[in-house]
């Protein structure tokens, strides 16, 4: 007898498996953060704590950052072993042909379809420096034919799933998590005057 083993699901609001990959954060009873990994494969982790009491929950991908499950209260005693089930309440799903879920699928947003997520992480830095981004943005978007409609529908995406999700950030990531909110919205503004300008 030694370590328990908790088996962790991440599931949509209808309890179908999410087949994503994605983050365990697991607490204490003292909301210290005992574990915190990306071991979350096709919906599914299997992580081993010493008894006790434990609050989990889990991030998984999706769109242009991660969104997260409820909470849930697991005790365990050495060698137990404990199914957790975590539900995800805005992951959107459809049935597919064969009647399994899959992920609602994004339109590419451009060539590759990393490029927005790219010319996030470089306005984010861009503002964080005190470089004024709107021309490289520009250029950027043109290059990598990012549609702008689309890159803004995305921005907005992520900042409701920050905004919804940031009562379950550590308290000292709250800046950070705010700090991008703000970044995103201003690339958000430099992205519309040109397509509002169409």
């Amino acid at each position: 007898m030694g370590k328990a083993k908790l088996n962790i699901w991440a599931r949509d609001k209808n309890c179908r498996i999410i087949e994503r990959t994605g983050l365990v954060r697991i607490y204490n009873c003292q909301e210290e953060e005992v574990f915190h990994d990306w071991v979350i494969r096709d919906g599914h982790a299997e992580v081993e704590m010493p008894p006790g009491c434990y609050i989990v929950k889990a991030g998984c991908f999706a769109g242009l950052g991660n969104i997260y499950t409820d909470r849930t209260m697991v005790v365990v005693r050495c060698g137990d072993e404990a199914c957790v089930n975590l539900i995800l309440p805005n992951f959107v799903e459809r049935v597919g042909a064969r009647g399994n879920p899959q992920p609602v699928k994004r339109n590419l947003l451009a060539v590759g379809g990393c490029a927005p997520t790219i010319l996030l992480a470089f306005g984010v830095n861009a503002l964080k420096k005190n470089i004024d981004p709107e021309d490289a943005i520009d250029k950027f978007i043109e290059v990598a034919e990012i549609d702008r409609g689309q890159m803004i529908a995305a921005i907005e995406t992520e900042i409701k799933e920050i905004s919804a999700n940031i009562d379950e950030v550590r308290k000292d990531e709250i800046r950070e998590f705010e700090e991008y909110k703000k970044a995103l919205e201003k690339i958000k503004e430099i992205i519309g005057k040109k397509e509002s300008s169409k």
